[in-house]
């Protein structure tokens, strides 16, 4: 009951566009909405609907565990922000942002128009590349890193296509049905790719001084890489600056973005 009670006010919240007392009358029709449904389910689904509901709650909410990932992490630096602390406010920041495709590759307040750094069309050519061969980018980060002739962007990009394509290999050996734990193995190359990837990022942020962890950069790489990886591509052709003091005039809600 209470967490029926819980969902129809946050209902009634969205549909009265977000005003704190929505009206009563608004709150009850939710509250009856979604008994009915939920009865119509039950009824139609026979003894089994139950468990088939719990099991779509739990899946829907699966996403909203890594959005809130992201949030934390976005409020924590505002807040940092907002008190001035030495170890962001002198940081530097990434070239491009790892979610900012959902910003049409043009993040920014919503109120001031503003011109992407980088060509749309551009930064999708770089997250089909990074989608279908990363270790490409790894191996255009790892030269602005050592050294473009250095032998180990060269050890880089060997080691991140073999991760990268026995990843996919095992994969599709463990679809043919050929038995065994191919799958168990593929995803185990995955690992490794992505401990390379973090690997590298995090020894970007340090040549730029950026500021961060390598939980950030292990987590990015897990659950995005194609993301991470046109980003590291962009940050490579990028100039190292003398000065960073990036968030200076900007605002606590755009710099958590970054």
């Amino acid at each position: 009951i209470t967490s029926s009670d819980s969902g129809s006010y946050v209902d009634d919240i969205l549909a009265a566009q977000g005003l704190p007392n929505p009206p009563l009358l608004q709150k009850i029709f939710w509250a009856f909405t979604e008994g009915a449904v939920a009865t119509a389910l039950l009824k139609a689904g026979g003894g089994n609907a139950l468990g088939a509901l719990q099991s779509v709650s739990i899946c829907a909410g699966l996403p909203y565990t890594l959005a809130i990932c992201f949030l934390c992490t976005s409020l924590w630096r505002a807040l940092k922000i907002d008190q001035g602390d030495d170890d962001i406010m002198h940081g530097g920041k990434w070239a491009t942002d790892s979610l900012d495709i959902f910003d049409f590759f043009n993040p920014g307040p919503a109120n001031e128009a503003a011109t992407p750094k980088f060509a749309p069309m551009g930064r999708l050519v770089s997250l089909a590349k990074g989608t279908v061969a990363p270790f490409l980018q790894m191996f255009e980060a790892s030269k602005a890193i050592h050294g473009e002739n250095s032998i180990r962007a060269k050890v880089d990009l060997g080691l991140g296509a073999l991760w990268f394509v026995c990843w996919i290999v095992f994969l599709i050996v463990s679809g043919t049905g050929a038995g065994g734990n191919w799958a168990y193995i593929g995803w185990s190359f995955y690992m490794f790719l992505v401990m390379h990837m973090t690997s590298i990022r995090s020894e970007m942020r340090a040549r730029f001084n950026i500021y961060g962890n390598v939980v950030e950069d292990f987590f990015g790489a897990l659950v995005m890489y194609p993301n991470i990886a046109s980003q590291l591509e962009y940050q490579a052709a990028e100039q190292v600056p003398e000065g960073n003091d990036v968030y200076k005039n900007v605002s606590p809600s755009k710099a958590a973005a970054q």
